[in-house]
């Protein structure tokens, strides 16, 4: 496996393009998209990087190919490509294994949630794959994956979860970060050090659950003293409405994702 295909060159194809170049560096990627500046921004950024003429161009000439466009066009993308036996990656948010069969039904494809973090290899998502993969394929496919960061098989009917709790999950988490830069500054803190001290206490909290496999709830009875500030500041939190919230968020990402996967 030495060339990698891009079909679309947004943000995600490059986060991904990125990770996969840093951990296998004699990989080369082939792209085509229609925005010339995308293409431009690219070529700067890999040194082994082909741009082709055509989408079909970047399926011929490599081993496994990301597709990467927006899902509202995907029917005429894939439309575009003659038939092949090739694996396609997809990350199209919505858009089912069965969807994209039936635009390629000899193509092999594989569903996959990703999300931005996988800019700095840590990227948080999840797969699923067609049935007609070999396990030499699938273990090859989970290790390219694995270069942006954490994955996870699951079966596809759980995938627009995914895409709620990961894929959208970065914007909500960094919303979350701004309203406690904001309280801090309420409190007194200036704006610089407040978010020094809140994304490091997000970045933290995190690792110390990942590296010793916490549970939240273990880590929630170390910090808590009773009577003490952290106990003050629960007994607001855990008795508004924010855990209602929070799913309401994630389940209306989850329904646009089913939306977006009503592709014709």
């Amino acid at each position: 496996m030495d060339k990698i295909g891009f079909i679309g060159a947004g943000n995600m194809a490059f986060a991904i393009a990125k990770s996969i170049a840093e951990k296998k560096s004699n990989i080369q990627i082939n792209i085509f998209d229609i925005n010339q500046e995308r293409l431009d921004f690219f070529k700067k950024s890999f040194k082994n990087l082909v741009i082709l003429k055509s989408n079909d161009e970047v399926v011929k000439s490599s081993d496994i190919v990301f597709l990467a466009v927006k899902p509202q066009i995907v029917g005429s993308v894939l439309s575009s490509i003659e038939d092949s036996q090739k694996i396609i990656i997809s990350i199209l948010a919505g858009v089912k294994l069965k969807t994209l069969s039936s635009f390629l039904p000899s193509a092999r494809f594989v569903r996959v949630m990703p999300n931005t973090p996988c800019l700095v290899g840590e990227m948080a998502g999840a797969y699923s794959f067609s049935p007609n993969f070999s396990g030499v394929e699938i273990q090859t496919v989970v290790e390219l994956l694995e270069c942006t960061g954490t994955v996870i098989g699951v079966d596809e009917s759980l995938m627009d979860a995914v895409t709620a709790l990961s894929g959208s999950g970065p914007a909500f988490v960094a919303r979350l970060i701004e309203y406690f830069v904001d309280a801090a500054v309420k409190l007194g803190l200036d704006r610089d050090s407040a978010v020094k001290l809140a994304v490091a206490t997000f970045k933290g909290t995190a690792i110390l659950m990942q590296e010793q496999s916490m549970e939240a709830e273990d880590l929630i009875t170390m910090v808590t003293s009773p009577k003490g500030t952290t106990a003050a500041g629960r007994e607001v939190l855990e008795s508004s409405s924010c855990k209602e919230i929070i799913y309401q968020t994630l389940e209306a990402a989850r329904d646009r994702g089913v939306e977006l996967g009503n592709v014709k």
